[in-house]
């Protein structure tokens, strides 16, 4: 029964406008960031590779931050659309379970707003691979790394906020009060990143932030440009979460050798990565980087 209730969901909100604008619009800025230096989210700095592994983790993490409006926009309306067309007495008084109705009407929202990042995604691609771009910026079109960044950071963020205001809208039955929530989840976030930042402890500084850019940005603070245009953070698949934050700090890879952020090429395509000249940077970064 949750898979009916998913499949219709999904047809539904295929035949809205709503779907494909966003995607468009999130399409069509993410081609502008990554072709144009007029526009910047995120984005290659000095040296640093356009279409690098790095930058595009970074450049999806910060639009899933601004996603977060987008997905609960789709799975608040979702379950409260019942209420306010007047057709929950028709659902409650069936034979349905409320667990099929509420997994399935959120999870076919949620694939929504996914397939809105796969859009995003695609645009990013398409901006990289304009002619004007100059080809010594440029490692050439990896999959991974596109695939890593929407698997391991934007699509975990989405589901994650918009099960919180997925609740929000469905305990209160009111669109407004899921909107009020993403209003004070951004002023709080907004504090707490301002105070957070001057912390000397990384570790803390990286759990306090809830879309993990603050531990990816930890994690790469000492990479030279050869590993910011090759390398990507993955976590080891035998580590626990806490592990995986804890080890994007110097001082919890200085105690534990067995860090559980291991540092691995993605297969590249194209041209070969531009490299640097070995610095002592490097040494360090090495010696920290295994797999």
């Amino acid at each position: 029964m949750a898979y009916e209730f998913f499949r219709f969901e999904v047809y539904s909100r295929l035949r809205q406008p709503g779907v494909w604008l966003f995607s468009a619009l999130f399409a069509l800025a993410a081609f502008a960031s990554a072709s144009s230096e007029a526009v910047t989210v995120g984005g290659g700095v000095g040296g640093t590779a356009i279409d690098a592994p790095f930058v595009i983790t970074q450049m999806l993490g910060i639009f899933s931050v601004i996603g977060v409006v987008i997905a609960t926009a789709f799975v608040a309306t979702c379950v409260v659309r019942d209420f306010e067309q007047r057709t929950w007495s028709a659902f409650f008084t069936s034979p349905i379970r409320k667990r099929d109705l509420l997994l399935g009407r959120f999870f076919g929202s949620l694939v929504m707003v996914w397939l809105v990042f796969v859009a995003t995604a695609v645009g990013i691609a398409l901006g990289t691979a304009m002619p004007w771009l100059d080809p010594e910026r440029l490692v050439g079109f990896q999959p991974g790394a596109y695939a890593y960044a929407l698997v391991v950071l934007v699509f975990p963020n989405l589901f994650v906020m918009g099960a919180v205001f997925f609740a929000i809208g469905t305990l209160t039955r009111r669109v407004l009060w899921a909107y009020v929530g993403v209003a004070g989840f951004f002023v709080f976030y907004v504090v707490s990143q301002n105070l957070m930042s001057g912390l000397e402890n990384d570790t803390l500084a990286a759990f306090a932030d809830p879309f993990g850019m603050g531990a990816v940005a930890t994690h790469t603070r000492y990479w030279t440009l050869a590993e910011r245009n090759t390398l990507s953070p993955r976590p080891a698949p035998w580590s626990s979460p806490i592990e995986r934050c804890g080890s994007a700090s110097e001082s919890s890879r200085s105690r534990s050798p067995s860090a559980s952020f291991a540092c691995r090429p993605l297969p590249r395509a194209g041209r070969a990565a531009p490299t640097t000249p070995a610095t002592s940077h490097g040494s360090h970064a090495t010696a920290r980087c295994r797999g």
